[in-house]
């Protein structure tokens, strides 16, 4: 494919979907990830702040759970949120020119969109342990 922002998506169905990840809008509904929340250090925040405001990308300063939070739009919908993880000891991710008093840690967590609360329960307790 070449290009960086080149992917390919097998839809259900049989279907191959390709194309720049900037023209592929998602929509919402049940059964999908909905928001994609990454540790960050504490007080990283406002260097992410910093970057995305330089990079023209929206956000929005929350707290939830009692994590400060920033939350934008990946282009293809999919909200992300960096939270700060003052009990995270991963170590920061390296490779980049992040620093690694910014950098992120992995996966703080991920929100679902489901139909039935009770399904989903059950799949999270049966079969993933």
């Amino acid at each position: 494919m070449g290009d960086r922002d080149d992917f390919e998506v097998v839809i259900i169905g049989g279907g191959i979907a390709r194309g720049r990840v900037s023209e592929i809008i998602g929509r919402p509904g049940s059964g999908q990830v909905s928001t994609i929340s990454l540790a960050v250090p504490s007080g990283a925040l406002e260097w992410w702040q910093r970057r995305l405001d330089a990079r023209r990308i929206a956000v929005r300063t929350i707290e939830r759970f009692g994590d400060r939070r920033i939350a934008f739009a990946h282009p293809c919908g999919i909200a992300y949120e960096l939270v700060e993880s003052s009990n995270d000891s991963r170590a920061s991710w390296t490779g980049s020119e992040i620093p690694p008093e910014a950098a992120i840690r992995g996966v703080h967590g991920v929100t679902v969109s489901v139909r039935d609360g009770a399904d989903m329960t059950a799949f999270m307790t049966d079969a993933m342990g």
